[in-house]
């Protein structure tokens, strides 16, 4: 069930069982879109053992001068090319509003 979330969807965080997800649930991880398992894999970033295969998909760190920090995913099953450069999000300090 890959789409778009309406705005009243609710995203959650389930077991095998239909139950609210905690860490302690290891690879047994999904997503639920209002309730209903979404078919779609969950990367963990907080353990690389709760992958399914066990690699890491996400990698973060700081800029030189620690101006701006770095997010990287890898977006493949097993792995991919392990490069944590499928999506990478850098973020940086902002002084007084943004928009």
């Amino acid at each position: 069930m890959a789409g778009t979330l309406g705005g009243g969807d609710v995203l959650s965080f389930v077991n095998g069982s239909g139950a609210a997800a905690t860490l302690d649930d290891g690879s047994d991880i999904f997503i639920a879109v209002d309730g209903g398992a979404a078919g779609q894999t969950v990367f963990h970033s907080y353990a690389k053992e709760i992958n399914s295969g066990g690699p890491q998909h996400t990698l973060s760190g700081i800029s030189p001068g620690a101006s701006w920090m770095f997010v990287g995913v890898e977006d493949l099953l097993g792995g991919g090319e392990q490069d944590c450069e499928d999506v990478v999000v850098n973020i940086s300090h902002v002084d007084g509003p943004v928009m």
